[in-house]
């Protein structure tokens, strides 16, 4: 469940950090299935399908759903924005709008966290009765929507009738990942996380202290002055690197100690990206599976981490020498970049492909950057 609280960033435009994927690390499917029912024929698929719509029809205890005698005042409750570890209750009237007498009413939550009251469990046409659905939420977090079954009989024929509790949770602490996104080799970054709480569900808090063990990472907490109209209230955590972080990914975890009763203390997770002055797409590219006497290209785009940073001459080469490499001029969103293409020949012998290609360039200390290849390259069956 995605949630409630990444609706309201702090930062415009935050992108969490993910890991380079692209299409050439999918593995190619099967070119040709069979299918068992083109040769068991139509009626037994026919027949198949008319087993399942009944099955699923049927439900619980054999009793279908459609229209009855039992009606509800409304088939779905909406608890609303409710916070979690409480418990909200709702009611809702049904009556007998049939002609026959409606007996053994029970109702069956499908979860442990709703437990359903009914004030009658047999009613006479035209007479009423009072549902109250009680929602635990425990830890819950985002949209929950639950299933409750009504089951009944008139006139001895098995009925069901669904009712749905809709709930959306909010956490009383609300703390979101800060992703410091892309950062330069040899500089000390800083940022601003919100820890919040929402207006009129979650308990206001103070935050009394917070810390990054093991990270040369010092925080300072500020209160959080929202604008008109916004749902939150909370506190800002900025923290700044006293000493640049290592290459590579960055993973941290902040420990933060609030003032809330049920929330005493909460982990915040840091994330960088510390890359080289020379910025390139992925430095592991996986070519997949390979047939022998096709070939495969894929590409892979790289560029000065900034536009002060001039990559000058630049060539590529393969240092086993069964791969072929290109280099050609293009654009991103960032400004002019290069395309290194990376092919495999038709000829290429089968097996394992693990290769390194080495990228030269002019800027100072990073003239050379390696690319790791794998793939293997596999000889088709023959038809």
């Amino acid at each position: 469940m995605r949630r409630a609280a990444e609706r309201d960033r702090l930062i415009p435009g935050y992108d969490p950090f993910m890991p380079t994927r692209t299409s050439m690390q999918r593995l190619r499917r099967p070119r040709r299935r069979r299918y068992v029912l083109r040769r068991l024929g139509c009626p037994l698929l026919v027949a198949c399908l008319l087993a399942l719509t009944v099955a699923r029809a049927e439900g619980e205890e054999g009793a279908p759903e459609r229209a009855g005698p039992l009606v509800l005042e409304k088939t779905l409750i909406e608890y609303g924005v409710v916070e979690q570890d409480a418990e909200y209750t709702a009611e809702v009237s049904y009556e007998n709008k049939g002609s026959a007498h409606i007996t053994k009413l029970r109702a069956k939550a499908g979860c442990s966290c709703a437990s359903i009251g009914l004030s009658e469990t047999a009613l006479a046409p035209g007479a009423r009765g009072k549902l109250t659905a009680r929602f635990r939420t425990h830890g819950f977090l985002g949209v929950a929507t639950k299933k409750v079954n009504l089951l009944y009989e008139e006139d001895g024929t098995p009925r069901r009738l669904v009712l749905k509790l809709k709930i959306s949770v909010i956490g009383g602490v609300l703390i979101d990942r800060l992703h410091l996104g892309e950062v330069l080799d040899g500089t000390a970054p800083e940022g601003t996380a919100l820890v919040r709480w929402h207006v009129g569900v979650g308990k206001p808090f103070k935050i009394t202290s917070v810390t990054v063990p093991g990270h040369p990472i010092e925080t300072k907490v500020e209160p959080y002055e929202p604008g008109p109209g916004v749902a939150y209230k909370g506190w800002l955590v900025h923290f700044r690197f006293t000493q640049p972080p290592p290459k590579g990914v960055f993973s941290a975890k902040a420990i933060v100690i609030t003032t809330h009763p049920k929330q005493g203390k909460v982990l915040l997770p840091l994330t960088a990206r510390v890359l080289g002055k020379v910025w390139v797409q992925t430095s592991h590219l996986y070519l997949g599976l390979v047939a022998q006497g096709k070939g495969k290209s894929a590409s892979v785009t790289f560029r000065g981490f900034n536009k002060t940073i001039r990559l000058g001459k630049v060539s590529a080469r393969a240092r086993k020498g069964v791969l072929q490499v290109s280099i050609e001029d293009t654009a991103t969103r960032r400004g002019p970049a290069k395309k290194l293409t990376v092919t495999v020949p038709k000829d290429a012998p089968p097996g394992s492909l693990d290769d390194v290609i080495e990228l030269h360039t002019e800027v100072p200390g990073e003239k050379l950057v390696t690319i790791d290849v794998r793939g293997r390259i596999f000889v088709p069956a023959k038809r």
